[in-house]
């Protein structure tokens, strides 16, 4: 049972380490300005972007840790 255990927390690990988290944090803000299209405050294109990235710099500021930085631009680009 303990080798189950331990064989899965080493694929769980590998899996997430495989993740490339600068395309990941890009393809969110993309995805954001996506489907924020029609907000108000954010239908011209380069208003969208720079909120996003205002959003990247508060969130570099709080964490540089890949996963963590990830974490606080998908908690802070939601309307």
């Amino acid at each position: 049972m303990f080798r189950i255990v331990l064989i899965f927390i080493l694929v769980s690990l590998s899996a997430e380490a495989k993740i490339n988290y600068p395309v990941a944090i890009e393809q969110n803000m993309v995805i954001f300005c996506m489907k924020n299209r029609k907000h108000p405050k954010l239908r011209n294109d380069d208003i969208c972007k720079s909120y996003t990235y205002k959003a990247l710099y508060r969130c570099q500021r709080v964490s540089r840790a890949s996963y963590k930085l990830l974490k606080c631009i998908k908690k802070s680009l939601r309307i």
